[in-house]
């Protein structure tokens, strides 16, 4: 989770404010940064320094502004926007948890924040490594602040002993009372959405003045308990969903005294998933909805809720005024209702949009990174002359937005029947030393081999202008089969995906690939190809293997011719394209114990079982000749079964004699035994 989010609660939404402007502005220079710690100066009338480290889920910081002495500072929030940007502060392995803000003394080490260059080394490196100074101190569990050893040592007992009750304004709410009069905010930090991809909800509350008028807003954790005492039932049951059940296994709470701790709720929620849309239309109907802009400071914006149905995103292409380009825009519609994509300060792919003025419910039709490719392009301009190019372009996205095209790019789609295809790579050693064959997954639609990694919508044929629909249900079901003959998938190091959100929500889509959404590459021990291949071939795959391209038997030939006192056994496979193999070379490969032979032009035919089992005994009967098999005439017997089991075989008038004398044979008869 993000800095700024974890933290946010410990700085003053002023606070917050001002340090938002410093770093859009570009006032906060990095020095040094790493995941443990990160020196910074933010260019305020001074050049203010600033420190953070972290030790576990303990962010300790220090700035050597005037402001620091009295709580964090907005240099502070500034610098952790950068660290943010930068992916700094992300803490060692096993870092997770929530995060405690640590202020240490302003007056401890401020040699070092004030950057003199001139320093020896070795001191430089006692700083920097955190042994000797700047953690000698010791962290106090109640209030949070940073403390030296020595200055503990020079206060009173009783100042040391008051130091352990939490100061007000640290400390959530801390009983089930609330004053009818009080009422809650929600406010929308629309920067925060941005740079978190997930919606920013802070919860404040204000109450009634002397005079009747409003109090500044404040933002703390709220007791549990205090939910069933809040007069609205809307807002008991806004932080009833966004409270959600105790979590049992967490120790992360605030602690108060020693051991005590006390069950609140926090202040500030990143919300995903299906709860944006059930929450927020609750929130904004209240009438106390805020959107927060980095533009208006701290003037929030009241929202109102938008009670139509949802905005939908468009993706519109029309000919420019001199017919020489076509301009593409996005654009969102609602009826005859036309908004501008600007127009929203906010987009979410959670369903919903935020103007200045109003939230409202928004569908992008699964085309979330088209919305966030047109909020940043605004319009392409394409030359008339790309016109397919275009419309290609368009078609193969993995998720199509609704689209209003001219009439000259107009197309129609088919939905196709893929040939799947599988491609084995040699054994790749492993770290324990065993082998595995990588397998890869494709599939040809019409003569085009698409990866299944490809995240591709479909084909798309200019000539025609027909999109070829990729076949999900296929493509899957041949994934599920791979799995079924012992092939393993293994994922990559990284996902593939389509559409990065930059700068208005949510992620993007993820692609297909291989297997549930993952890229990678299959894997399975050698000794199982050979089965694994013969019954994918036996499904209509295409599989080869190093460029050596398998190929499924198909129709067995006999043929016998007779000759003076033998006969000869003529046979061939036909594996499809003209190609066959002779019965020689497929007994041969029996022999040898192979279940493969090599084909003329280069391929690699599959001996199929079933003709195995029933042939496989010519292997060590007749003499093998060039392109035949020569037997004996005493084995007619022999040559007649075979036949039997494979009547469609041919044979001469010689043969067909012989045959049918030896049907006829009905034993020999005894003899009269001579005198």
């Amino acid at each position: 989770m993000a800095l700024i989010l974890q933290l946010a609660g410990e700085f003053p939404s002023a606070v917050r404010a001002s340090g938002n402007e410093y770093y859009r502005s570009g006032k906060v220079k990095i020095k040094n940064g790493s995941p443990m710690n990160i020196e910074a100066a933010v260019e305020d009338t001074t050049i203010n320094n600033v420190r953070l480290w972290r030790e576990g889920n303990e962010i300790s910081v220090r700035c050597t502004c005037p402001e620091y002495a009295s709580g964090p500072c907005k240099h502070l929030w500034a610098a952790l926007l950068a660290a943010d940007a930068e992916n700094y502060l992300q803490g060692g392995a096993g870092g997770a948890g929530r995060l405690t803000l640590i202020e240490e003394d302003p007056d401890e080490g401020s040699e070092y924040l004030e950057g003199d260059d001139d320093e020896d080394d070795e001191d430089d490196e006692d700083d920097l490594g955190g042994q000797a100074d700047i953690y000698s101190g010791k962290t106090n569990v109640v209030t949070g602040r940073f403390h030296s050893q020595e200055k503990n040592d020079q206060l009173s007992w009783r100042e040391q002993l008051a130091a352990l009750s939490p100061k007000i304004e640290e400390s959530p709410i801390q009983n089930n009372e609330w004053p009818a009069s009080r009422e809650l905010l929600y406010v929308i930090d629309a920067n925060q959405t941005l740079q978190t991809h997930s919606l920013v909800l802070e919860i404040h509350y204000r109450d009634r003045k002397k005079d009747g008028d409003w109090a500044k807003p404040k933002s703390q954790r709220f007791p549990r308990n205090v939910i069933p005492n809040l007069p609205d039932s809307v807002d008991r049951e806004i932080l009833t969903l966004l409270a959600g059940g105790k979590d049992m296994g967490n120790s992360n709470n605030f602690y108060y005294g020693y051991g005590q701790t006390y069950d609140s709720v926090p202040n500030f929620y990143q919300l995903a998933g299906l709860l944006p849309q059930t929450v927020i239309p609750m929130i904004v109907r209240t009438g106390r909805a805020k959107l927060r802009v980095m533009e208006m400071g701290e003037i929030w914006l009241p929202l109102e809720w938008d009670e139509g149905p949802p905005y939908e995103f468009w993706l519109k292409a029309e000919l420019s005024d001199d017919k020489k380009q076509y301009l593409v825009t996005g654009e969102l519609r609602r009826g005859e209702e036309r908004m501008s994509l600007k127009t929203p300060t906010l987009l979410i792919d959670d369903g919903l949009l935020f103007t200045k003025e109003k939230a409202a419910r928004f569908d992008a039709g699964n085309a979330f990174n088209w919305v966030v490719l047109m909020r940043k392009q605004k319009m392409m301009a394409v030359p008339v002359t790309h016109r397919d190019e275009l419309l290609g372009e368009i078609l193969k996205s993995p998720q199509l937005p609704r689209l209003d095209l001219p009439e000259e790019m107009r197309y129609e789609e088919a939905i196709a029947t893929p040939r799947p295809r599988l491609t084995i790579r040699e054994p790749q050693k492993s770290y324990w030393g065993s082998q595995k064959l990588q397998g890869e997954l494709e599939f040809d639609y019409a003569g085009t081999i698409v990866a299944s990694q490809d995240a591709t919508r479909g084909i798309f044929n200019i000539e025609t202008h027909r999109l070829l629909l990729r076949n999900p249900e296929v493509e899957v079901a041949a994934a599920n089969q791979l799995q079924g003959l012992g092939w393993k998938f293994k994922k990559a190091e990284y996902s593939f995906q389509i559409g990065q959100t930059g700068q208005t929500g949510q992620t993007g889509q993820t692609g297909q690939s291989g297997q549930n959404g993952q890229a990678g590459y299959w894997e399975l021990p050698p000794s199982k190809l050979p089965r694994v291949v013969r019954d994918l071939l036996g499904d209509g795959w295409h599989v080869e293997a190093e460029g050596k391209v398998y190929r499924r038997p198909g129709k067995f030939n006999l043929e016998v011719n007779s000759g003076i006192d033998w006969f000869e056994l003529h046979g061939k496979v036909d594996f499809g394209g003209g190609v066959t193999a002779n019965l020689p070379a497929l007994l041969a490969a029996l022999k040898r114990g192979e279940s493969l032979v090599k084909l003329d032009d280069g391929t690699y035919g599959m001996l199929p079982e079933e003709w195995l089992n029933k042939y496989g005994l010519l292997a060590g009967l007749g003499e093998a000749k060039e392109d035949h098999l020569r037997f004996k005439k005493t084995q007619l017997g022999v040559l007649d079964a075979l036949l039997l089991a494979q009547p469609e075989a041919s044979f001469d008038t010689a043969f067909e004699s012989a045959r049918e004398m030896l049907k006829n044979f009905e034993g020999i008869a005894p003899a009269v035994p001579p005198q």
